[in-house]
């Protein structure tokens, strides 16, 4: 196929599928484009235009960037069910691979264990409206280092960023309050593949009326990079859990798809005002209020986090011998040395026994944490081996020296860049690198299995 600016939408998107077997989504401004439309017509800022020709083995992310560069388009490149978004450093040949085994694996969990487990769900939610009773659920969508694409100059811009970024220099975090009134978050439903009515009670856009910003970066733009959260208020036709939705986004669409952070100013109108670029975006039932911990002084210097992960799914497994295990096929068929003939609680209790942590990524603040010390585990709540280990409900505890004056809890939530969770044993380690449904809190509980060895990462 050859991809140029008369091509419409519609069309661009048809033989797109008919080539690769994937998706592409395409984007004007914070909305899906009209199928009607040509790219050109579409198209934002100066972009050169032209013709090429995608490859198999072209990046996902290189093919998207490419686009956005010869039409000013953005576009994202997701499965064959449009349910989720390709890995950007796959090639599109490779994508197709993995998406066929997501496929596959989506098919297999209808009669997994995890999702027969009741104890898969971390709250019991009771509806507890009555019948004439609006019900509404509270959201979080969530944004790292997002930024848009617009080129403009500081002079362009509102006094208020000059002064920000002389902050920001500083290492002043006043400058959050400062640039949050010139950011906002949509949910914008249209931009949803499945039919959300069955979960959601909304026929419109929505503006969140609650946004905090708790990371800036001026590095390498005048409109910097942020990290920002934003509430939303949605009625909704029954209340449901976290553990519920991700059931409903396997089989429909993932709902940080509707999510829009955008600038906004009164005086100055941009033509890509979307953060369509980021680290990360995620939209999930927000049923612990934040919180802000201050650092009062020594007293207050440390805390005990809890990691709560509720899925993790064995991603490798390496060892002596040369043993190294990447492949799903190859991960689906590997059994722990001595644990052949365990029953579930055997095999439960030798997991809880074994869960460990690599410090082995990078926080994205390092500064605002002097030292993470491991404590130890608890859980998991249940299992599933039929396929590639994948283990429910597990808490990772940490003791923390901050060195930040404040630290949003939401910010706690780094500490997942920098451990890596593992199974420990006899020379062999299994990395459980693919998790889902995870979040960060401080905590006064105490772990169920503790930790023999020091294990801790040091701000040196």
């Amino acid at each position: 196929m050859n991809i140029n600016g008369r091509m419409k939408v519609k069309t661009l998107k048809s033989q797109f599928a008919t080539e690769f077997g994937l998706t592409l989504r395409v984007y004007d401004g914070r909305s899906f484009a009209a199928d009607e439309s040509t790219l050109a017509s579409i198209r934002k800022g100066d972009s050169k235009g032209g013709e090429f020709a995608p490859r198999k083995n072209t990046k996902v992310g290189n093919l998207e960037d490419k686009i956005k560069e010869m039409f000013g388009i953005k576009v994202q490149i997701a499965g064959s069910d449009d349910s989720y978004l390709c890995d950007n450093d796959l090639t599109l040949l490779g994508a197709v691979d993995e998406d066929a085994k997501k496929v596959s694996r989506k098919e297999k969990k209808v009669e997994s264990t995890l999702k027969e487990n009741q104890n898969f769900e971390e709250t019991d939610f009771v509806d507890t409206t009555s019948e004439n009773e609006t019900k509404k659920m509270t959201f979080l969508a969530k944004i790292k280092w997002g930024e848009c694409c617009e080129s403009i100059d500081l002079e362009e811009l509102p006094t208020d960023f000059l002064e920000a970024k002389k902050l920001w220099e500083g290492k002043d975090e006043k400058c959050y309050e400062i640039l949050k009134k010139y950011i906002k978050c949509y949910f914008v439903s249209d931009n949803l593949m499945g039919d959300i009515t069955d979960i959601l009670d909304i026929d419109d856009d929505l503006e969140s009326e609650n946004i905090s910003i708790f990371s800036v970066d001026f590095d390498s733009t005048c409109l910097p990079k942020i990290s920002a959260t934003a509430s939303f208020e949605i009625p909704v036709e029954k209340i449901f859990s976290q553990a519920e939705l991700d059931e409903w986004q396997e089989d429909n669409d993932y709902l940080d798809s509707a999510v829009s952070f955008e600038w906004c100013f009164d005086e100055i109108e941009l033509e890509d005002a979307v953060l369509s670029e980021h680290e990360g975006l995620s939209f999930h039932v927000n049923d612990q209020p934040k919180t802000n911990i201050k650092n009062d002084g020594d007293s207050m210097s440390k805390i005990r986090v809890l990691l709560n992960v509720g899925v993790a799914e064995m991603t490798m497994v390496e060892g002596s011998d040369d043993l190294l295990l990447e492949d799903y096929d190859e991960l689906q068929n590997f059994k722990f040395p001595g644990t052949e003939n365990y029953n579930s609680e055997e095999f439960s209790q030798w997991i809880s026994k074994h869960i460990s942590v690599w410090f082995d990524g990078d926080l994205d603040e390092p500064e605002k944490f002097k030292s993470i010390r491991y404590v130890g585990s608890s859980g998991p709540e249940s299992f599933n081996d039929d396929e590639c280990l994948t283990l429910a409900n597990i808490g990772l505890f940490f003791d923390i020296e901050l060195n930040a004056e404040i630290i949003d809890e939401d910010e706690l939530e780094d500490i997942f860049h920098l451990a890596v969770f593992v199974l420990q044993v006899e020379g062999i380690t299994a990395e459980f690198r693919e998790l889902s449904d995870y979040s960060a809190e401080v905590s006064t509980e105490d772990p169920k299995n503790y930790c023999e060895e020091v294990n801790v990462w040091n701000n040196d």
